[in-house]
């Protein structure tokens, strides 16, 4: 019994290293592969927003005074992480200011939940007519709660690195928006500049 002990210790010993490396091989292949998989099936990430003849369009408030775009959207190519050492797709946008802290709803709604996590931080989201719904993430607290009805450009909190995703990026935003259940991009709808 020792000795077939001994013959695996030796085994691994010798070709564990090349076992371990196929095996991270395989992993990093198969992620991939499941990523832009899962990315292509987004079908409409670079149409024009859809707009009701009948009702006037929507006009977007910046989610922060005076915001630059810190990382920007991306559905399909992989962005680097520089907190969790990691490439992922981006489904939001990073903003920052350099003259302002405060969180603006981006349209009048309905303050559908206010959560903290501890991988986004203080989380809000408000639901909006069209079938709109925004997300602010990494907000240091909320001064709005769940059923409050907010209007355009009111405060919701401040910017903060309270998302432990997005910590090394320091202070800022992190604002998805999503239109009948299906993730798109902020800047289709929000003139932002880039940092």
């Amino acid at each position: 019994m020792e000795k077939n002990s001994t013959k695996t210790k030796k085994f691994f010993k010798k070709f564990g290293v090349y076992i371990l490396a196929g095996c991270l091989a395989v992993a990093i292949v198969l992620t991939l592969t499941l990523s832009l998989t899962k990315g292509g099936s987004d079908t409409n990430i670079n149409q024009e927003p859809i707009v009701d003849v009948d009702t006037k369009p929507l006009v977007f408030t910046l989610p922060l005074e005076g915001a630059t775009v810190l990382k920007g959207y991306s559905a399909t190519d992989l962005m680097y992480n520089s907190t969790l050492k990691q490439w992922e797709a981006h489904k939001a946008v990073d903003l920052v200011s350099e003259t302002s802290k405060n969180v603006l709803a981006c349209l009048e709604g309905t303050v559908r939940k206010v959560e903290k996590t501890y991988a986004h931080g203080t989380m809000i989201e408000i639901e909006h007519k069209n079938g709109f719904v925004s997300t602010y993430s990494s907000l240091a607290d909320s001064i709005v709660k769940a059923g409050d009805i907010v209007s355009a450009g009111q405060k919701l909190g401040e910017v903060s690195s309270t998302g432990a995703n997005e910590m090394a990026q320091g202070d800022h935003l992190h604002f998805a928006l999503s239109k009948d259940g299906k993730v798109v991009d902020p800047a289709s709808f929000l003139e932002l500049s880039n940092k």
